[in-house]
């Protein structure tokens, strides 16, 4: 009753203006969805067809004679580009096939699938270069996600079925005899190999278990244990541990290296060694060498870093130098696989694992295909001609014993102890000693 006449016609005036405005609008937006629909009714879907992987770069590698020819500048190119020479790619490339590994399948419109040897190269390219799957999709015509499942399945299958083949211990008597001839020869008579800890870097490593993989390298790695002869050749590895873990830690866990500490394996075996006095004697159970983080065992022989001997000192800078064998065999898995040393980028740890053992078991193929593999021959003499050894390097390395104390005058520059390592946690037996001063 308090509302005028005047205020109710300007309300139904207002509210008709509203109702209009919300009418033309709704026509507006009616007009323009139905010309949308209209234009995409009338729009051809767009196919655009897969890319041949037969008219890629990598499949010419396969068909390319040229390439094959180890002496030719392409077969030279195809080691430099894939880390392997042609005849070991045709090895893993009839795994695949022969051992139905990938067999031949087809799409829903019956398309086959892509060629494994192409896919075969493109593992050797991300092993060897540490590329990602993306820049092997340019050069294959092959979809970076068939890459990465490939890649995965077939490390795993390598590490299944073919490291145990490559990746051995000796075990006969001809094996053990010649691991042992060569550490005979360089003056360590009874050593079967050397051991040492290794430090993959691992880019991905998920933010929970960044705490246990940081450790003296100061980012994110996985350690592995690998034992490795004279010759380079890897004998034994373990699986990946936290990068905080030490060595005298892994060790522990290292199969091979318990097995020789319970006498389960070459407990049996003699050799002959010299006395101070050139008497010689009989000694069974043979050892490894290390550096001075792992615990004073008697199958692990170190070097001192502080001596009065010098018999003691000529001894550790021997070892010292003969022990590079292992740090030498680190340098050439991280220059022939780049991925070991760019860093590897999986979440999963199992595939880190299984690239590091993946890499190990080519390392020991291709020595083998190159023939390095092979034993020292008695019948050369390495001080001589054959060796290329000037006179005056063999008298420093053949010197007399009044000469000795020039070149061992400093102490605490011998052997290769770490300055960091925490002695009261290493584990001590007698036998190490006693095996030490024999």
């Amino acid at each position: 009753s308090s509302i005028s006449l005047s205020q109710l016609d300007n309300n139904n005036i207002i509210l008709e203006l509203i109702k209009k405005n919300r009418k033309r609008r709704l026509e507006r937006l009616t007009e323009y969805n139905n010309l949308i629909n209209e234009v995409n009714k009338y729009k051809p879907r767009m196919y655009y067809g897969r890319r041949n992987p037969y008219d890629s770069v990598f499949y010419q590698y396969t068909v390319d004679l040229s390439y094959r020819d180890i002496t030719h500048r392409n077969g030279k190119l195809f080691r430099r580009r894939f880390r392997v020479s042609f005849d070991m790619f045709l090895y893993l490339t009839n795994l695949c096939e022969n051992d139905n590994w990938f067999p031949k399948s087809f799409d829903a419109i019956g398309r086959p699938s892509s060629p494994n040897s192409v896919k075969v190269l493109g593992v050797l390219r991300v092993l060897g270069r540490g590329v990602c799957f993306d820049d092997i999709e340019e050069l294959s015509n092959i979809s970076a996600e068939v890459h990465r499942c490939f890649f995965r399945k077939f490390i795993r299958l390598i590490c299944k079925h073919i490291s145990k083949e490559h990746i051995k211990i000796p075990i006969t008597n001809e094996e053990i005899r010649d691991c042992l001839n060569e550490y005979s020869l360089a003056g360590f008579p009874g050593c079967i190999g050397s051991v040492d800890c290794v430090h993959i870097s691992w880019v991905n490593c998920p933010s929970m278990l960044k705490n246990l993989h940081n450790g003296k390298e100061g980012y994110t790695t996985r350690s592995f244990e690998v034992t490795v002869n004279h010759k380079r050749q890897i004998l034994a590895t373990t699986k990946g541990f936290y990068g905080t873990y030490n060595d005298k830690t892994i060790v522990k866990y290292d199969s091979f290296v318990q097995r020789i500490r319970s006498r389960e394996i070459y407990s049996d075996i003699e050799y002959e060694i010299f006395s101070s006095d050139g008497t010689t004697q009989q000694i069974k159970g043979l050892y490894l060498i290390c550096d001075g983080g792992y615990h004073k065992w008697r199958c692990l022989q170190c070097p001192m870093r502080y001596a009065s001997d010098e018999s003691i000192k000529l001894w550790s800078k021997m070892l010292e130098s003969l022990r590079k064998d292992v740090e030498c065999t680190f340098g050439i898995l991280k220059g022939r696989f780049r991925i070991l040393k760019t860093g590897i980028r999986f979440y999963n740890i199992d595939i880190i694992d299984d690239i590091f053992i993946c890499c190990c078991t080519f390392h020991n193929m291709l020595l083998k295909n190159d023939g390095l593999d092979k034993n020292w021959s008695n019948e050369i003499n390495y001080l001589g001609s054959d060796g290329y050894h000037e006179l005056d390097d063999v008298t420093k390395v053949f010197f007399t014993s009044n000469e000795r104390r020039t070149l061992t005058s400093d102490a605490s520059s011998i052997g290769n102890s770490h300055n960091n390592v925490d002695i009261t946690n290493i584990e001590y037996e007698s036998s190490h000693s006693i095996l030490r001063d024999k």
